[in-house]
This record gives C-alpha cells, structure tokens and sequence, in this order.
C-alpha cells in the first residue's frame, strides 16, 4: 500500500511540474513581441515615404538600441543617411521640431512599442524642392538595412535585423542575454 502511496505521489508531482512549465510557457508567449522592419509609400507620389517599426506580437516590445546601416556604413542620424545616400541638402541643422519640415524622424531606442503599434523612424515629404533627394530615396530605401535589439518584458531580448528591408525578416530572431551597444547608435 505505502508502494502505491508513493507512485501516485511522484506521479502527482511530475504532473505539478509539467503544468507549472505549461503555465510559465504560455505566459511568456502570450507577452511575446516581435519587431518587424519595413519601409512605405513612394507607389503614390503623393505619399511620403518612410523606414517604420512595428510590433506584431501580442506584447509590448522595449527597444533598446537601433541601428541604420546604407552600404555597410552606420548612420546616427537620418540627416547623415539621407546626404550620403540621397544627395539631401538640409535648409535646418535638426528638421525634427519644424512643424513644415518634409523631413521628421522619430527616437525609437528606449522608448517601449505596444502590440500592434508602429513608429516611423524616417518620414519623407514629397516637395518641388526636394524632389531629386525624394527620388533617390525611393529608388535606394530596399538598399537601407535595419539592426534591432528590443525586450519583452520578461527581459527576454532579441536581436533582429533585415540587411536590406527588400530582404525577408527573420520570424526567429536570436535570443541575446544582453543588448549589445553599438558602435554608431541611430538617435532621432
């Protein structure tokens, strides 16, 4: 009888660790962010064009660093990026707080995205006079390349990137026990 006793205990006991593995499991995945790269408008001219992130998981993803790459060169400003790639030529030292600026960037590292929210990390303009640099930039946006890193809340952090956003995005991207600070962080 004490045999049978203890069998059904340990079996009792492998069910209550099971189901606590269960239970951690789907917490976890039911916080799950994903951060996808991705660039839009341009198709119409009348659209502006943007580099935008997104959070497609159902939890909230924080974004620890960011980094913009054009030909293998890092750039920390989409000010930088867009004189080397598109031939732009800034009328203000920071476009970012001109209200009619066709240019507007965003600061997206440390900031924390919501389930299904989106930021623009580079917002373009159409405008007779920067319509040379508009077209370059619609012409060599796919050429542009995104490195992520962001956290769940559980601290779990990923680390994503898309070499150029023509290219797929990995839907698995590695788990890193820690951020890794770049060498030239992107900061608007």
């Amino acid at each position: 009888m004490s045999i049978f006793a203890v069998i059904i205990a340990a079996i009792s006991l492998w069910i209550a660790i099971d189901t606590e593995r269960t239970n951690r499991q789907l917490v976890t995945e039911a916080a799950w962010p994903f951060v996808q790269m991705y660039t839009s408008g341009g198709g119409d001219l009348q659209q502006p064009l943007s580099l935008n992130i997104a959070n497609a998981g159902i939890g909230p993803a924080k974004i620890e660093t960011l980094e913009v790459f054009w030909n293998g060169k890092p750039y920390g400003t989409a000010v930088e990026l867009l004189k080397d790639c598109c031939g732009y030529k800034s009328g203000h030292p920071d476009p970012s707080p001109v209200q009619d600026s066709p240019l507007s960037t965003s600061e997206i590292a440390g900031t924390v995205l919501r389930a299904g929210d989106y930021r623009s990390i580079v917002r373009y303009v159409l405008t007779p006079e920067n319509a040379a640099a508009w077209g370059a930039l619609r012409s060599q946006r796919m050429k542009i390349s995104l490195r992520v890193c962001y956290c769940s809340v559980f601290n779990e952090c990923r680390l994503t990137e898309r070499r150029e956003l023509g290219d797929k995005q990995n839907l698995n991207p590695p788990v890193v026990k820690m951020c890794p600070r770049p060498e030239v962080a992107y900061t608007e």
